[in-house]
């Protein structure tokens, strides 16, 4: 792709390589979502799935990942495998992480939290 990249609506679904030659990726509205690379750095104001909405998968960013107070990373669990049960968000530089993250179960999967109180010695 030749220039930045602007998503202000709508989905984008990217399953291979998105490259933006300016390094820049920009999610001001709407989501983008799928598995494979973005190439450059990206911000994100909207929504971000690694894997897709209610898929799971495996997502790269190839640059810096900064999520706004108005962005939202939603991932799925259905499982305990990465990729193919739960969703995996590889982010090559820094991550900066605001704003939401949502998630949500997927395929009956019902996850059991276990939470233990200790004190100190």
């Amino acid at each position: 792709m030749t220039g930045a990249l602007t998503q202000s609506g709508g989905t984008a679904a990217i399953n291979g390589t998105l490259t933006s030659t300016t390094s820049t990726i920009t999610i001001n509205g709407g989501s983008i979502a799928g598995t494979g690379t973005l190439t450059g750095n990206v911000t994100n104001s909207g929504t971000l799935y690694p894997g897709g909405n209610r898929t799971a998968g495996t997502l790269t960013i190839t640059g810096n990942y900064t999520q706004t107070s108005a962005g939202t990373l939603s991932v799925d669990i259905g499982g305990t495998t990465v990729g193919s049960q739960y969703d995996r968000l590889i982010v090559s530089g820094t991550a900066t992480l605001t704003g939401n993250l949502t998630a949500i179960t997927i395929n009956g999967f019902v996850p059991i939290l276990r939470i233990t109180t200790t004190s100190a010695c």
